[in-house]
């Protein structure tokens, strides 16, 4: 499907290479050169009236070079139903007037103006006649572009091998006859037979040699698909970035050389990685602008192309129903436009079933698929009937489906689709009691996903492979805790998946390979790393299933709990309450979070009761869940990692006596002032506390030097959340581009800052990232060296904010540590009636390690100063006055 507007493209760019013959009259050798130089509105507006005029005087032979010149253009120019009416006008007049070499080209093009409507089969009928007649005439280079659409069709119809061998010799034959354009589209059209059969290696390569060749013939047409090409296999195999590179490049070529419908193809792929991205809006908005269009130029195979992908990104955003009644006004439409199409809405359509808990009906549906058009789909289909099954309880049908996509997968190099296969056909071992088979399973998994999540360069797309991998972390540390032998061993494979993004940025951005990531030693992280009385709870969620460890400084003990599927509804049932501004008190929303407490093993609801201070490493839709609503007074810091935790103690900073605190309040992104409860929030630091900085805003405007030499930085400022790209989060310092400070120029930072307050919204993090937790600012913010990091997990309005981190900041004067002056801090909010909904308090988080003493000390009042000097001069006088 993704491949059908390239190769019908080349049947009618490189068909420019064999126009209408030059001839004696001027207009047609015009619109000769305004076709081929595609200045497509010359064409159209020219032959239109000399048609009228070849019509009315009855010359034949002009008309029918003029309705050859206009359909050709026509569809070229993608539009499909009027060039099909030229067309075969055209092939009446030439037949009349017995000029085969007219007839054969009408032919050509009329194929692709029939094909670009969705009429495969008449399409492909056109190329076998164009295939005949040119063997009888011995016209081979006629030929050549009669097995271009054969070749084409074997593709369309899921017969890549066959159409491999249709493009080498079409390629051959075009490059003798000196048509070089299109021996390089064929040799395109190669490409993606190629990667249909699985030999992406190859494929790339001959797209690689298109490139190089394109470029330096200055041939755009091909330049540009090959650069789609491309970036289609970058984003199958290799880095997502890169394809979005290419296809930005693609699109440019050819909205510059106005190729209107071509120009449509990579806007597709682009939307495609940016669904990748999470960049859902952007995406959607794309795909319905090419849909619009499609539709409006009666371009079926580009309309069927966008509406799978519009329905990919509905199920992303989570509206099955969307993607459902997309995916069956296609296939109640006009005729499927090929093979590879009918699989990719049919694959689509049982997703959606799967997701509503249709399974039994998704299951029929894939079963009537039996020939999926190419690897790609063959593998993805294998993929998800067989986590069907498995549903099911079908473990030996499953294993039937997969073991066979597994040795595809292998042998053509998609790892990604290997991953997912090996995950489910553990998941089969395991359920048919073959233990040592499952753990084999999942243990190769686990190494091609360390392969696979190390491959993009761009840390914003790299740690989105960690999303693919939860079920099998999940799956393999759950079979592993059935021998209680193996629980540690269990709970360091966990460790290979948890916080890699952060991790890598704490590190240093030039080092990503696996080798630099720390995995740490159990029997070290419970002696030296956790403390007395210190409980950690760590979530890694599956699908289906989740596993829990508790550990603390003597023992480990591990337990499952319900998986992705139960959970989620259930957890955002509880967001919307705990976030309700009309709850005057907490008990609605603490009886949620203790409904979802009860499923955690009875061990953990012990220690987590029982606990000084709580360690709280969640995963997945875990993240969501306010723990302090079930017990508010306990001490609960959230922490991304055991690699993060052990890197933040041992790298253990001391501060200064009296800390030297920087205060800053933001501008206000509506108003000329700054930010009413930051402006509150400062005042209150200069009137409360010694060693206070408050820079002025103008001198701040993205000058962060005054954070490096300070203990505490406290920012008051607007957030800009960025959901889709969490390290370009950021955080307003000013009122100028070059003062939005983002997460990952945080990052870089060499801080000195034992913590670091961020009152603004949702300052947690802007995106969740399975495995890694909540990226955003927090990231930046621990990356940068920084031991805690307050922020909050929605927005929270100014009397609130003030409130928490007043009596937060009273808590650190009193010597308490960071956590045990947030639970104080909680506290005595819901405490105050006006601020005794959970909305107020429970979304205020700490981050990082939240056992440290920050030694803030208080501002003395002016007034007992002046009162007790007052006293001293009254005894003195009357001491000497009286004397």
């Amino acid at each position: 499907m993704f491949h059908r507007t390239i190769l019908l493209t080349l049947l009618i760019i490189v068909a420019t290479a064999l126009p209408v013959r030059s001839t004696s009259n001027p207009l047609v050798d015009s619109l000769l050169v305004w076709r081929n130089t595609a200045r497509l509105d010359l064409v159209e507006n020219h032959a239109t009236p000399a048609i009228a005029a070849a019509r009315a005087v009855k010359d034949s032979t002009t008309l029918l070079s003029l309705l050859l010149i206009r359909g050709g253009t026509r569809a070229g120019s993608g539009q499909a139903r009027q060039a099909e009416a030229d067309l075969r006008e055209a092939m009446a007049l030439a037949d009349h007037l017995d000029n085969a070499q007219r007839y054969l080209q009408c032919i050509r093009w009329l194929s692709v103006a029939v094909g670009r409507q969705g009429r495969g089969d008449e399409a492909a009928e056109l190329y076998r006649k164009l295939e005949l007649l040119a063997q009888a005439a011995d016209d081979s280079l006629h030929l050549g572009w009669a097995w271009v659409g054969t070749a084409y069709d074997h593709h369309l119809s899921g017969r890549p091998a066959m159409a491999v061998d249709y493009y080498v010799r079409a390629a051959d034959v075009l490059e003798r006859h000196g048509e070089i354009a299109g021996a390089l589209w064929a040799s395109n059209g190669l490409g993606m037979a190629l990667r249909q059969t699985g030999r992406y290696n190859e494929a790339r390569e001959a797209f690689a040699n298109v490139l190089a060749l394109a470029k330096v013939r200055g041939d755009v047409v091909n330049t540009a698909t090959a650069l789609d090409n491309l970036g289609r296999l970058d984003l199958q195999l290799g880095d997502p970035g890169l394809a979005e590179q290419r296809f930005a490049q693609a699109a440019a070529i050819h909205r510059r050389h106005q190729h209107h419908r071509e120009g449509l193809v990579p806007c597709i792929d682009m939307a495609e990685a940016r669904q990748m991205q999470g960049r859902y809006d952007i995406a959607e908005a794309l795909l319905d602008s090419v849909l619009t269009v499609a539709r409006g130029m009666g371009l079926r195979d580009l309309e069927v192309l966008a509406a799978n992908k519009l329905a990919d990104v509905h199920m992303a955003q989570g509206r099955p129903g969307a993607a459902a009644a997309l995916n069956h006004e296609i296939l109640a439409g006009q005729e499927m436009p090929s093979l590879m199409a009918d699989t990719e809405t049919r694959l689509r359509l049982a997703q959606s079933l799967a997701y509503r808990d249709s399974s039994i009906t998704a299951v029929k549906l894939l079963e009537e698929i039996s020939a999926p058009g190419s690897v790609g789909l063959e593998l993805k289909v294998a993929i998800l009937l067989g986590d069907l099954l498995l549903s099911l309880s079908n473990a030996e049908q499953a294993v039937m489906v997969l073991e066979p996509a597994l040795a595809k997968a292998r042998a053509c190099g998609a790892d990604v689709e290997q991953v997912e296969l090996l995950t489910h056909l553990g998941r089969a071992a395991a359920e048919l009691d073959r233990r040592e088979e499952a753990l084999a399973n999942y243990s190769e998994a686990v190494d091609i996903w360390e392969k696979v999540r190390s491959l993009p360069t761009d840390p914003a797309w790299r740690e989105l492979r960690g999303t693919v991998a939860g079920s099998l972390f999940a799956q393999a540390a759950a079979l592993l805790m059935e021998d209680p032998n193996r629980t540690e061993e269990a709970w360091s494979l966990v460790q290979r998946y948890r916080a890699r993004t952060l991790q890598e940025r704490m590190n240093g951005p030039e080092t990503i390979a696996v080798s630099a990531i720390p995995v740490p030693d159990l029997s070290i992280f419970r002696r030296q790393i956790l403390r007395p009385g210190e409980v950690w709870l760590e979530i890694v969620e599956g699908k289906r299933s989740s596993v829990m460890f508790c550990i603390t400084p003597d023992t480990i003990q591990a337990g499952l709990l319900p998986g992705r599927q139960q959970t989620q509804p259930r957890m955002q049932r509880l967001g919307d309450v705990v976030t309700s501004r009309d709850l005057s008190e907490p008990e609605p929303a603490a009886a949620l979070a203790r409904s979802l407490l009860a499923d955690w093993p009875s061990f953990a609801q012990q220690a987590f009761q029982g606990a000084k201070r709580v360690l709280w490493c969640p995963d997945g839709t875990w993240h969501q869940y306010p723990v302090v609503l079930s017990k508010f007074k306990v001490c609960i810091t959230r922490v991304p990692a055991a690699a993060v935790l052990t890197r933040l103690r041992h790298e253990h900073r001391t501060s200064a006596k009296r800390a030297r605190i920087l205060a800053f309040a933001g501008p206000d992104p509506h108003g000329t002032d700054l930010l009413p409860g930051a402006k509150a929030e400062v005042l209150w630091f200069k009137n409360h506390l010694r060693n206070v900085e408050t820079p002025v805003l103008s001198s701040l405007n993205a000058d962060i030097s005054a954070w490096k030499e300070v203990d505490v930085i406290h920012l008051a400022a607007h957030t800009e959340l960025n959901a889709l790209q969490p390290w370009n989060t950021s955080i307003s310092l000013g009122r100028t581009d070059s003062a939005q400070i983002r997460a990952k120029d945080i990052a870089k930072l060499e801080l000195t800052a034992r913590l670091v307050v961020l009152t603004g919204c949702t300052t947690v993090g802007s995106r969740l990232i399975g495995g890694e937790g909540m990226i955003g600012l927090t990231g930046g913010f621990l990356s940068a060296n920084v031991s805690t990091v307050l922020a909050t997990l929605w927005p929270v309005d100014d009397a609130a904010a003030l409130h928490m981190t007043t009596s937060f900041y009273e808590g650190l004067a009193d010597g308490l540590t960071a956590d045990m002056a947030l639970a104080r801090a909680r506290c005595k909010c819901c405490s105050r009636r006006e601020l005794a909904s959970p909305c107020h308090w429970a979304g205020f988080t700490l981050v990082g390690d939240g056992d440290i003493l920050v030694p803030v000390r208080r501002r003395m009042s002016r007034w007992p100063l002046a009162v007790t000097l007052g006293i001293l001069a009254i005894a003195i006088f009357a001491r000497y006055r009286y004397s």
